[in-house]
């Protein structure tokens, strides 16, 4: 009998949770627009203007719409008028358009969108409104502060101020890698700031401020209006918290569906789960990905840190000039490789607070040697964007992994929830989503920020030894490059950074790892060599998911940067992987002969498009 008790609360249950789930994850959007392709979110229209309404929604089957419009209402006369919403197979959505020619400037509009379905509780209702204004050159003017303890305020200085949303590029610019032209302005001596903006009277516009070493913030102004902006930047927390946990990628995909598809797919995400790297994790620290140290016969992996079958430790050899070695070891502990492959895990301390839970230099390995759910995704987002600085200097250059080369910052768990604990470190100055807590740090757009696992290196120590492998001299040091990529890059005509190493490639100018790897590369117009058939982000909400898009920032779609990081991603197609390595080289045949029914010739290959050596 309660047997079947429990079965019917939980069929009572269901009942009621399944409809509530509908409702949860059901969705409304709606966009109103001064451009026919609905690529713009307006809320202040000229009275010459033609309003174009979209609205898209989950909730009704639309072919059971009965009924679709929206009403227009002056607040000026009260007068309104009625237009209709037709499906649009194409926009998954109903759309719609109204002249304003007959309202008058200042007017605010009341507009009423309206779907009804075969019954009366079948309803979708939704209400907005927008001011009709006259178009204008605006200065907008305020000041800068930082927000200190006490809740007293000093003035900022060199704060970069921008209109939300736009980008550093020349308004006349349509090329798919346009000029770079500052559109922010630095805030002087006393925080203040003068900003000048062409826009509509009465439409809401919101000026950001980001510094590096602070919190984004901003302040929403209106056209026409006399204001003077007052924006707070708070400091960054000083202090790292090592016992932070990280949070899912799967959590930042809730608003960045596109990016994280792309880094699913991408080497990034899958550097601890793929068969390949899974192998690493054996050969190196004799465990697989589960933990399960069982499939390995060697225990004294675990008690020395760098066993004799790791890096042919004890061998003796000639080189070249007949000098004898004996390689005493590897400084820097194969055994993990963690450090870059699953970099929150390696990140992590022991009990003490203080000692990594993975230490390459120190050879101190844990006991517990489990990947977590998280530490799995591999390099994943939580872990980049906690990145407060990346130490890229040629000191650092034979360190191993990200205990020494990258600064972390991750919020005190105690205050993780809060938005005093939380940040996240990225390349914009005006995403001032409160829930984020952004900080604008510029390196997120250079190679630096990629050393930290494609610059590594080894330390090989060797005992100069006699023909009866006696020894004869002092321990000499050999560094073995592992991982050479951004050395390569920056001793390149790519750079910009050396002296010996002035700027020199087909573009012409400095192409950092992104501009490459996370965007398709310039043209070569001297060649008309291109790989512009790749699909290009055209879409100005790509980086937020579509449920979300009422609060997202338009961004010029060249700005934005893909994580796909293609070049790299052995999940692209074969087609996609071709046109990657057709630009990267140039190969010609020379030197064809026939002799005997044998066609011999000789192929060259020279790495004409590429940043590195190639193949890497």
């Amino acid at each position: 009998m309660k047997y079947i008790k429990k079965t019917l609360i939980l069929i009572l249950f269901l009942a009621i949770l399944l409809p509530l789930c509908k409702t949860a994850f059901a969705g409304v959007s709606y966009t109103l627009s001064r451009s026919a392709d609905y690529s713009t979110d307006d809320r202040a229209f000229l009275s010459t203007d033609t309003i174009y309404i979209q609205v898209a929604q989950n909730i009704l089957d639309y072919r059971e719409i009965k009924k679709s419009f929206f009403t227009l209402q002056s607040n000026k006369n009260k007068r309104k008028t009625k237009h209709s919403l037709g499906w649009d197979d194409d926009l998954n959505a109903f759309t719609g358009t109204a002249s304003l020619e007959s309202y008058a400037i200042g007017d605010k509009v009341t507009v009423l969108m309206n779907l009804q379905g075969k019954n009366d509780k079948d309803k979708i209702i939704r209400k907005t409104r927008f001011v009709v204004g006259y178009s204008g050159k605006w200065q907008l003017t305020g000041t800068v502060y930082e927000e200190t303890a006490g809740k007293t305020k000093q003035s900022l200085t060199d704060a970069r101020v921008r209109i939300q949303g736009v980008a550093d590029i020349g308004p006349e610019d349509e090329g798919y890698y346009p000029e770079k032209q500052d559109k922010f302005v630095l805030s002087d001596g006393g925080g203040a700031f003068s900003l000048d903006y062409e826009g509509i009277s009465g439409q809401i516009v919101v000026i950001a401020a980001g510094k590096e070493g602070y919190k984004n913030a901003g302040a929403k102004v209106t056209l026409g209006q006399e204001t003077n902006a007052s924006i707070s930047l708070s400091p960054i927390p000083e202090e790292d918290h090592p016992s932070y946990e990280y949070i899912s990628s799967k959590t930042c995909k809730k608003c960045h569906a596109n990016i994280y598809n792309d880094w699913q797919d991408s080497a990034l995400a899958n550097a601890a789960i793929n068969p390949i790297n899974q192998l690493v994790f054996l050969l190196y620290t004799a465990w697989y990905v589960t933990g399960d140290r069982a499939n390995f016969n060697d225990p004294s992996i675990f008690d020395d840190p760098n066993p004799e079958f790791v890096g042919d430790k004890g061998k003796i050899f000639e080189d070249s000039e007949g000098n004898r070695y004996k390689i005493l070891g590897d400084a820097g502990h194969l055994h993990d490789c963690a450090d870059c492959h699953s970099p929150s895990y390696a990140s992590q301390v022991q009990d003490d607070g203080v000692t990594p839970l993975w230490d390459m230099r120190a050879g101190v390995m844990s006991d517990e040697d489990k990947l977590s759910a998280i530490d799995k995704q591999g390099v994943h987002c939580d872990f980049c964007h906690k990145m407060h600085e990346v130490r890229a200097e040629e000191e650092y250059w034979t360190e191993p992994g990200v205990n020494y080369k990258v600064n972390l910052l991750r919020p005190d768990p105690l205050l993780k929830s809060s938005t005093t604990g939380k940040v996240m470190f990225g390349p914009l100055d005006d995403v001032i989503y409160k829930n984020m807590q952004a900080s604008y740090t510029p390196q997120f757009k250079k190679s630096e920020v990629c050393s930290p696992c494609h610059q590594d290196a080894r330390k090989l120590y060797l005992q100069p030894v006699d023909e009866k492998d006696q020894t004869t001299g002092e321990t000499t040091e050999r560094i073995l490059w592992s991982e050479d990529t951004y050395r390569e890059w920056r001793f390149s005509g790519y750079s910009g950074l050396e002296d010996d190493y002035p700027v020199s490639n087909y573009a012409g100018k400095v192409l950092e790892c992104q501009d490459c790897h996370m965007k398709d590369p310039p043209e070569d117009t001297a060649t008309g060599k291109s790989i512009a058939d790749y699909e290009e982000i055209t879409d100005p909400f790509y980086m937020i998911s579509k449920d979300k898009r009422k609060y997202a920032t338009k961004r010029d779609s060249r700005t934005i940067y893909p994580h796909r990081f293609e070049g790299t991603n052995q999940n692209l197609s074969a087609g996609e992987k071709k046109r990657y390595l057709e630009w990267a080289v140039d190969l010609t045949v020379t030197n064809t002969n026939v002799e005997n029914g044998v066609l011999s010739f000789d192929v060259n290959v020279a790495n004409s498009h590429t940043g590195h050596y190639y193949p890497f």
